[in-house]
C-alpha cells in the first residue's frame, strides 16, 4: 500500500478507505439473509485486520494526531484517549476473530459481537474527525 512516492495523505487516505470498504463488507456479510461461508467471513477478517493495522499506525506516532497536537496541545487528553481505544479495539477484534474461527459461536451468535464492533470502530472514526475539525478549526480562528 505504501510506495516510496505515495505522499503521507494519499497513504493515509488509502488506509481510510480500506477501513471503510471493510467495514460496509463486514456489515453485509453479518446480516441475517447473508449467505457468506465461514470461510469467506475468514478472509473478510484477514484483510480487515491488515487494514486496521494500517489505518491505526497513521494515528499514532508520528502520524496525523502529531500534527493536531502540535497546532492544539490543548486535546492532549482527548488524543491520547482516542489512540487507547486503537489498542481496545484492536483486541476486540483478534477475539472476534478467534471465536469465529474456531467455530465455538455460530454466525447468529458472533453476529451482535461483530456489529457492535464495527459501530464503536465508526463512532470511534468519527469523533477523530470532529477532533481533528476542531483543532483546525479553532487554530485558524485563533480560539
Amino acid at each position: 500500500m505504501n510506495t516510496p512516492n505515495q505522499s503521507f495523505a494519499s497513504a493515509l487516505h488509502d488506509a481510510h478507505t480500506d477501513l471503510l470498504i471493510d467495514l460496509q463488507e463486514l456489515e453485509k456479510a453479518t446480516t441475517s439473509t447473508s449467505s457468506t461461508s465461514p470461510a469467506e467471513l475468514g478472509s473478510r477478517f484477514g484483510k480487515l485486520r491488515t487494514h486496521v493495522t494500517d489505518h491505526f499506525r497513521f494515528e499514532e506516532k508520528g502520524g496525523y494526531m502529531a500534527p493536531v497536537l502540535k497546532e492544539e496541545p490543548r486535546f492532549g487528553a482527548e488524543v491520547k484517549e482516542l489512540l487507547a481505544e486503537h489498542r481496545e479495539m484492536t483486541q476486540a477484534l483478534d477475539a472476534i476473530i478467534a471465536d469465529v474461527g474456531s467455530g465455538a459461536a455460530g454466525p447468529d451468535a458472533s453476529r451482535p459481537k461483530i456489529q457492535a464492533w464495527v459501530g464503536k470502530v465508526r463512532q470511534h472514526e468519527t469523533r477523530e474527525n470532529d477532533l481533528v475539525q476542531k483543532a483546525y478549526y479553532s487554530g485558524a480562528r485563533g480560539d
